[in-house]
C-alpha cells in the first residue's frame, strides 16, 4: 500500500521484529524445504511489517501471539491475536495490519490436506520512534492519517461493494467544507504481492467512484478545506474479497 511504503518507513529507529512459521498447526501435504520456509518468512514480514507501523498510531509496544489461516486460493479466513506481553490494544492494532496486508502467495506445499494453511506467529513490536525526531513528525503528519485514511475509504465507502479481485485504487477527490464529495476520479492498479490476482474491472472502477462519491469526508483524518472552501487529495485503498471479513476499525 503506498501509504505505508514511504522512504521514511524504513528508519532504524523502528524495530518491528516478526518471526513468522512460529510453528504450523497443521501438518501440509509434502514438507516445505527450508529455502520455502525462508521465502515465505520474507514475504510475510516484508508485507506486514510496515502495515503494523503504520496502523500503530498510539506507539504501543508488546507481543502479540497472532493465528493465521490461509486457504488454498491464497484468500486470508482468519487474522486472530492475543496478547503476550505489553499494551493490551496491541492486539486490535496487529489484527486490523494483519487483515489490511495483502501476503504474497504461499506454495502448494503450505497447505494440508483440508486445503487451509495455519501459522502460529510470534510477532514483537518495538516503535522507538522518540519524540521531537523527524521520524515521529513524520508518521503523526504522513503515516498515521494515510494508513486511517485507507481504513476510512474501506469501512466508509469500498467494503460495501462486491469485490472479486484484489488491488489498489486511488481516489483524487474534490469536496467542500461539509465533507460532501464534489468530485472524484479513481484508478485502480495490481498490487506488488499479488498482481495476477488484479483484474480491471471498468464496472469496479466505475462502482468504487460511485461509492466515493456518496461519501462524507467531514470526519476522515487529515481532512482540511483550504481558504477556497475546497479540500482536495489522494487516498489509495488496498481490496480485496477477505478484507471484508475483517472487523471495522476504531474511530480515529
Amino acid at each position: 500500500m503506498r501509504s505505508v511504503y514511504t522512504p521514511a518507513a524504513g528508519f532504524a529507529m523502528l524495530a518491528v521484529s516478526l518471526l513468522i512459521l512460529g510453528g504450523c498447526r497443521s501438518a501440509p501435504k509434502d514438507p516445505l524445504s527450508a529455502a520455502q520456509l525462508g521465502e515465505i518468512h520474507q514475504g510475510f514480514s516484508a508485507a506486514l511489517e510496515p502495515m503494523i507501523r503504520a496502523a500503530n498510531r498510539d506507539q504501543l509496544d508488546g507481543s502479540v501471539e497472532m493465528k493465521v489461516v490461509i486457504d488454498s486460493d491464497d484468500q486470508l479466513l482468519e487474522c486472530k491475536g492475543k496478547p503476550v506481553t505489553g499494551a493490551p490494544g496491541l492486539v486490535e492494532v496487529v489484527e486490523q495490519a494483519c487483515w489490511t496486508t495483502l501476503f504474497p502467495p504461499l506454495p502448494r506445499q503450505a497447505f494440508a490436506k483440508d486445503d487451509r494453511a495455519r501459522f502460529r506467529m510470534p510477532i514483537t513490536v518495538e516503535m522507538n520512534l522518540g519524540q521531537d525526531t523527524p521520524q515521529f513528525a513524520y508518521y503523526q503528519a504522513v503515516v498515521f492519517p494515510m494508513f486511517a485514511q485507507n481504513q476510512y475509504f474501506w469501512d466508509n465507502g469500498v467494503s460495501g461493494l462486491v469485490i472479486g479481485s484484489v488491488g489498489e485504487a486511488s481516489f483524487r477527490y474534490v469536496a467542500n467544507t461539509e465533507g460532501r464529495v464534489l468530485s472524484c476520479t479513481v484508478r485502480i492498479e495490481p498490487t506488488e504481492t499479488r498482481p495476477k490476482a488484479f483484474s480491471r474491472s471498468p464496472s469496479l472502477a466505475a462502482n468504487l467512484e460511485k461509492a466515493c462519491m456518496r461519501m462524507n469526508l467531514a470526519r476522515m483524518p487529515g481532512f482540511v478545506a483550504a481558504s477556497n472552501g475546497l479540500a482536495t487529495g489522494t487516498v489509495w485503498t488496498t481490496y480485496s474479497p477477505w478484507r471484508k471479513r475483517a472487523p471495522r476499525a476504531a474511530a480515529w
